[in-house]
């Protein structure tokens, strides 16, 4: 059975919960290859079995993973677990605010924190590659102005990316020799409106609002040298999860900027 498409995240609690990188990479993991036996996960997650469980439970527990079945291979019945949903969104039910903007602000770090982790790994086992034609990590951040319009065109860039980690998600298990190929990536898209407070309130006293403009920061690393026809051995195609415009488990709605000239961006990687 098809997962609901979103899942309504009305607690402060749970989404810090989810945000411990142990469950987010669960999280993330599931998403590619759920629903999946806890072996299959660790596999995944490159991990053992056995560290999983307390985090799979907390998770269960939040409802945010569900049983779906058992399955048998020989003579050992294994639990199958899903996801609840392909995405997970803040829902708070807090009029001022306050509750979400601390939420992004925790999610953002913990993703940035997440791929610096994929990185480090990456390059521990030197599986980055920079020689020309063989390059296969890109990092790029620009700071520029951006209007209402510009912002619009740059979502609709960031789900094309998103859409193309879906199609690639769906590879899991087919057996196709491009399936075969394919190297498992860790992908991040940020897009946060910038505030110059300092120099706002020299002019003004310190009574004038901060011109907001709009900070690009998209970030590429590859991941481990894993293929993902080892992750799915099984025979088995795992559901594509939906991560929204800015990360796998939610959005961070960001204002459009003040209308500005664009700035020179920035290109490294």
């Amino acid at each position: 059975m098809a997962r609901p498409a979103q899942h309504l995240v009305t607690s402060p609690d749970i989404w810090r919960l989810m945000l411990a990188p142990a469950r987010m990479e669960i999280i993330e993991a599931m998403r590619c290859i759920a629903p999946c036996s806890i072996a299959e996960l660790a596999e995944m997650l490159d991990r053992p079995a056995d560290g999983l469980y307390q985090h799979i439970r907390a998770l269960q527990g939040a409802g945010i993973i569900v049983s779906a079945g058992y399955l048998k291979r020989g003579k050992h019945v294994e639990a199958v677990l899903d996801l609840s949903a392909d995405d997970y969104r803040i829902a708070f039910a807090d009029a001022t605010g306050d509750a979400e903007r601390a939420a992004i602000v925790e999610t953002a770090g913990t993703f940035c924190r997440a791929l610096t982790r994929c990185t480090m790994k990456a390059a521990d086992a030197k599986a980055i590659k920079l020689a020309a034609g063989e390059r296969n990590l890109m990092i790029e951040y620009d700071l520029t102005w951006l209007d209402d319009g510009e912002f619009a065109e740059l979502r609709r860039l960031v789900t094309a990316v998103h859409r193309l980690c879906e199609k690639g998600r769906q590879k899991r298990g087919s057996g196709e020799g491009a399936a075969a190929l394919a190297s498992l990536y860790s992908v991040l898209c940020m897009a946060m409106p910038v505030v110059r407070t300092r120099h706002a309130k020299a002019k003004a006293g310190g009574g004038a609002k901060p011109e907001p403009v709009a900070m690009v920061a998209v970030a590429t690393a590859a991941s481990t040298v894993r293929k993902t026809g080892k992750a799915g051995k099984e025979g088995k195609t795992g559901k594509a999860g939906s991560a929204g415009a800015t990360g796998a488990t939610g959005p961070a709605k960001v204002a459009g900027a003040k209308v500005r000239k664009a700035g020179k961006a920035k290109n490294t990687g």
